[in-house]
């Protein structure tokens, strides 16, 4: 925090100019953060995409199911 402060005040001018682009550049960092982890386990997620869907799947179909036959009781 201290080192931060010093920067800002030994180097005002450029971090004036470079203060607009700060928010553009932490995004695109997290961006390509998440993007290596995603591609590094893209073989689990893969396994884990298939095993929620067939979950909503069939969370869907038991929902239908006892929602018709409450209705039709």
């Amino acid at each position: 925090m201290v080192a931060g402060l010093l920067v800002r005040r030994l180097a005002a001018p450029v971090i004036r100019r470079c203060l607009p682009v700060l928010p553009w550049l932490s995004a695109g960092t997290v961006a390509v953060i998440v993007l290596i982890v995603v591609a590094a386990s893209a073989s689990a997620l893969k396994a884990a995409a298939a095993m929620v869907f067939l979950a909503g799947v069939l969370h869907n179909a038991l929902r239908g199911w006892t929602d018709f036959s409450a209705s039709h009781s």
